[in-house]
């Protein structure tokens, strides 16, 4: 077996177009790179210049429309309401420019409740807009104390001027927790049940802003970041466990996806439990935290996708390997061989395989180099959390990243066979690859396209290209068509196995004709 195995290989990269396709792909590592960087020279702006462009475009819709205008606007009152709010939002920004607050900034958040109130105050002042038309225009409410937008007003302005987080987390838990007391002594309550589960979710996220001591809504500050995650996913787990008898996601065929997103949050807020509790960043929460150049994260996760190259590459040596013998008709002297035709074809599958599992270790091993070498970075390195039977488990970052370039080996691996399997039937190169090509990129979106416009089949559970995604089981989002990880294991498996014999079968039987 490894003299045939060596047979192969002496026969491939006798081949200039082959050795030069195996560079091409190691030096695809260099294709993160450069969409890394050309991401990085499009985005590079400065958080004061993007003020400065949202000030500079305001600044045009006001000059340019320094009259009403019929044929843009419905009526004159719409179009004070756009005067309105681009002056409204030139004056934040300025505000933002002269006191130094940056985009990932936790008072922009504040700043945006604040002049929002600073709109509605306007819009009162000025004395000719109705409640109806607030409420049309700018969506005010039309039962607004002023007095009390107001006061609140002056106190979020003291929070600004004076970066006191500490304190504003500390009033808004007050408020919060008031708000759900005020909610369960209510004696009737529209959708009791999801409103206070909502209110006391919102309680909850003051409550670990307090706890932990750290900014509300900070964009850069990993803990912030989690405690956010945590209350957008337990959120979002609420709304779809509360749902009204006549929503669509009740009905039969949309039950695996709304099980689908319910197991999703879940897995979230406990993974990101998980990373507050033992005080560790997670890939998940680090991903989303705010920095101002590309980092080695960003470059592996880059590089992880770009590498999908093997599959490709896998496709195209499968194919040159059978059909060429038959194209150049060496097939017969192939068969002088002491060797059982099975076992030649063997070779030539595990001649391949062998070939792109050398290819992913030397390009998980240069992306590895490259990512530290050209993007370090200041943060911690995360670990890797998977939710698994109501269960936080982990791993190191560099593990998961290995274990992605494993799953796109082993869908390689399974594409390998698709193409041998139709280069033995049709005895050519170019119909296998061209087939197979395009199935492994076309056909998980129409799988996923069709799913539900045919009403969630269950036949597409065993559906190849339905199947060959298993990072999705790592993240615990798993898709279309909703099968569990261990159908979609058994299900790739079963294709494998059969398209492997009826590549031996035809292979086998196509020989005797031949001789």
């Amino acid at each position: 077996m490894n003299k045939l195995i060596l047979n192969e290989w002496i026969k491939l990269f006798a081949q200039k177009g082959i050795v030069v396709l195996l560079v091409l792909t190691l030096l695809s590592s260099l294709a993160s790179v450069a969409i890394i960087e050309i991401s990085d020279h499009n985005n590079r702006i400065s958080w004061q210049e993007t003020y400065q462009e949202e000030i500079d475009m305001y600044n045009r819709q006001l000059t340019r429309y320094p009259t009403f205008d019929e044929d843009e606007w419905e009526n004159e009152m719409s179009y004070k309401a756009d005067l309105m709010k681009w002056n409204n939002q030139i004056q934040k920004y300025q505000f933002c420019l002269t006191n130094q607050i940056p985009t990932w900034d936790w008072r922009m958040s504040i700043l945006d409740q604040y002049f929002d109130n600073l709109l509605l105050l306007d819009c009162v002042r000025s004395g000719e807009w109705t409640s109806e038309d607030m409420n049309k225009y700018f969506g005010f409410a039309t039962d607004l104390d002023l007095l009390q937008v107001e006061a609140e007003n002056e106190s979020l302005m003291v929070y600004v001027l004076s970066n006191d987080y500490k304190t504003y987390n500390q009033d808004q838990l007050q408020k919060a927790e008031q708000y759900v007391i005020q909610l369960q002594e209510m004696a009737w309550l529209e959708d009791e049940e999801k409103t206070i589960a909502l209110a006391e979710n919102d309680a909850a996220m003051w409550e670990r802003y307090v706890q932990y001591g750290v900014a509300p809504y900070a964009e850069d500050n990993w803990v912030s970041v989690a405690i956010l995650h945590i209350h957008e996913h337990q959120e979002t787990y609420i709304n779809y466990s509360h749902l009204s008898p006549e929503d669509p996601m009740l009905e039969a065929e949309n039950a695996e996806e709304l099980q689908s997103l319910l197991d999703y949050c879940q897995a979230a807020v406990a993974k990101d439990l998980f990373a507050l509790n033992n005080n560790v960043v997670s890939y998940d929460i680090q991903k989303d935290v705010y920095v101002e150049t590309s980092t080695y994260i960003h470059y592996m996760d880059m590089s992880i996708w770009s590498s999908t190259v093997l599959v490709l590459v896998g496709i195209v040596l499968a194919t040159i390997v059978v059909a060429n013998e038959y194209r150049y008709d060496t097939i017969k002297q192939l068969l002088i061989y002491p060797y059982k035709r099975g076992k030649i074809l063997a070779a030539k599958s595990r001649a391949v395989g062998l070939v792109l599992m050398i290819l992913c270790l030397i390009l998980f091993g240069i992306n590895l180099l490259l990512g530290f070498t050209l993007y370090p970075s200041n943060q911690d390195m995360p670990i890797f959390t998977t939710y698994f039977n109501g269960t936080v488990y982990w791993m190191p970052y560099i593990v998961f990243v290995l274990i992605k370039y494993a799953f796109i080996l082993i869908q390689a691996l399974v594409m390998v066979s698709m193409a041998m399997m139709l280069a033995v039937i049709s005895k050519s190169a170019s119909i296998p690859m061209t087939v197979t090509i395009l199935a492994y990129l076309l056909l998980p979106a129409i799988i996923t396209i069709s799913y539900g416009a045919l009403g969630s089949p269950d036949a597409f559970k065993y559906l190849l290209f339905g199947n060959l995604n298993w990072a999705q089981y790592l993240v615990s989002n798993v898709g279309v068509p909703y099968a569990p990880w261990w159908v979609s294991l058994l299900v790739v498996a079963a294709w494998w196995f059969i398209m492997r014999c009826i590549t031996f079968a035809v292979f086998k039987r196509r020989e005797i004709r031949e001789q």
